[in-house]
């Protein structure tokens, strides 16, 4: 996945959140991951996420991942745009089925167990 086509980073958990920007900001960073806007469950997520010097552009009002997709859906309609989810080896796939049925292409990058 070429980041520079990446339209959204898509958080689901303080984890994802700590080991997705850690890999995109190494020392091999080959994108500016202050320009991608970020989506997150929750206010606990955006306020972790703000910590870390990174701004929620999306914060679904629920912590779940089908109601989220839902939500994000209905404020960015049509889709077309590229997400990148960092998340759990076994991440629940809801959010990722929402989202495509929403239009999106989403990109799971397992990045913590």
């Amino acid at each position: 996945l070429d980041l520079a086509r990446v339209d959204w980073l898509f958080f689901t958990s303080r984890n994802g959140i700590r080991r997705g920007l850690e890999r995109l900001a190494g020392p091999h960073a080959r994108v500016d991951v202050q320009a991608i806007p970020k989506a997150v469950l929750g206010v606990s997520s955006a306020q972790y996420l703000e910590g870390l010097g990174h701004a929620a552009g999306f914060v679904a009002a629920r912590s779940n991942g089908a109601a989220a997709a839902a939500e994000f859906g209905l404020r960015h309609p049509g889709g077309g745009g590229t997400i990148l989810w960092p998340c759990a080896v076994q991440a629940h796939d809801a959010l990722e089925t929402g989202l495509q049925a929403a239009g999106w292409a989403v990109y799971r990058w397992p990045v913590y167990l």
